[in-house]
């Protein structure tokens, strides 16, 4: 048991603990079959600060017969030393051993007529304390107590260790899929700029430019807009309207030459945000139209940052194929 407790490398702090194990125990308690010397007292789990986090098991004789003691665990006390006095979790905090204090060795009259036990939850090589469960209870037999009070709390952080190493996994398949992410991106910018470059047609350029954002974003929403002076007879393309330019998220990306983005609701009865990115098609001469992309997912810095260089790739390939289409022209009206 120690040696896979020293697989658990990270350092989380007081409060990534307190959280973890507060959101970890809900799930085990519902199965954990507690001995029945613990289920007659309140058995409880407290931050390595001493602050109470949430009752695992309460015997509701024992806590309806002392009101004082329910308040007392209903305001979430503060186990430490310097708050409540001595008790066994505070002074479990300070040895990181089990402990035990009995009746009127308590600070707190509310506890004379009690025992509380503790045991650390210890994690590490170093031993750090990142909880402790508590106990109190009325029953004298302690040396069966304690011996239950232990195989309880190593149940319960051989649970939390197997918790860690599941959300230690998820971070690492997270991590993975994100650096998978911008590999595919990265590979398709480099395509689709040899591609788009080898394209001598304006349309060409926009349907190879289309056809590849929507392979990297099938459930985006993905719109082409140009202006007056720049049109497609085989491409679903939009116009500009320059009316209110305030508004228009595309208008605003094309005056002003740079991507922009916003979220806004829709109003439903869903409340749905859709998120949007304006990224103008720019080229040394100017800019030419305005991919916009429209999701109910967030984009992310990866996703910024390819479909700027993406928009980028597509204006100055844009402008190269229309300008050779315009020196044709005039080729063809001088012959």
């Amino acid at each position: 048991m120690e040696e896979n407790l020293n697989i658990v490398q990270e350092r989380f702090s007081v409060a990534d603990w307190d959280s973890i194990i507060s959101h970890h125990f809900d799930d085990w308690v519902e199965i954990i079959d507690l001995p029945i010397l613990i289920a007659d007292g309140i058995l409880f789990l407290c931050g390595s600060s001493g602050f109470f986090i949430s009752n695992l098991h309460s015997d509701s004789g024992l806590l309806s017969k002392n009101k004082k003691l329910k308040q007392m665990l209903e305001l979430e006390t503060c186990w430490a030393r310097e708050v409540t006095g001595n008790n066994a979790i505070a002074a479990c905090m300070e040895s990181l051993k089990p402990e035990v204090v009995h009746n009127e060795d308590h600070n707190q009259t509310i506890l004379h007529k009690f025992s509380t036990y503790a045991f650390p939850l210890l994690i590490g090589t170093d031993k750090q304390l990142i909880a402790i469960m508590g106990l109190v209870t009325n029953s004298s037999n302690t040396t069966d107590i304690q011996s239950s009070l232990k195989s309880t709390a190593t149940s319960f952080q051989y649970r939390l260790l197997l918790h860690i190493e599941t959300l230690k996994n998820n971070k690492l398949t997270s991590v993975y899929l994100e650096i998978a992410k911008e590999n595919q991106k990265r590979d398709i910018l480099f395509q689709v700029a040899k591609k788009l470059h080898s394209k001598i047609d304006v349309d060409s350029v926009l349907k190879e430019m289309l056809d590849n954002v929507k392979e990297v974003y099938p459930s985006s929403q993905i719109d082409l807009f140009l202006s007056q002076d720049n049109r497609s007879s085989t491409i679903p393309v939009k116009p500009l309207v320059f009316n209110n330019t305030l508004e228009d998220i595309c208008t605003r990306a094309f005056l002003e030459g740079q991507l922009l983005m916003e979220s806004r609701n829709e109003n439903t009865e869903d409340s749905l945000n859709l998120h949007s990115i304006a990224a103008p098609l720019s080229g040394n001469q100017g800019v030419y139209g305005v991919l916009k992309f429209t999701s109910l997912k967030r984009f992310d810095e990866t996703d910024i940052k390819f479909i700027s260089m993406l928009a980028d790739t597509a204006g100055t390939a844009f402008e190269n194929a229309r300008l050779y289409e315009q020196s044709n022209f005039l080729i063809h009206e001088l012959g």
